[in-house]
């Protein structure tokens, strides 16, 4: 698990940010990954920090999007 929040640590770092290209979504999803990750280490300040990211990219969003819902759900339980 350690191992796997790395990778998208990286993954969600990468300079081009993932946007305007096919695997857009994947970095998008790469965020809410890594806060679950994190948190199943039990670093709920890593994790709140990657529902952050997240939640800021989408605060203009759908609001019925199905994974930004579980971000929000999973940002409210870390509060």
């Amino acid at each position: 698990m350690d191992q796997a929040a790395k990778q998208y640590e990286k993954f969600v770092a990468s300079p081009d940010h993932g946007l305007l290209w096919e695997p857009q979504q994947r970095w998008i999803t790469a965020h809410y990954t890594l806060a679950v990750d994190e948190l199943a280490l039990g670093d709920s300040t890593k994790a709140k920090a990657a529902l952050d990211s997240l939640l800021a990219l989408w605060k203009n969003a759908d609001p019925d999007l199905p994974l930004r819902k579980e971000a929000i759900a999973l940002d409210e339980r870390l509060k």
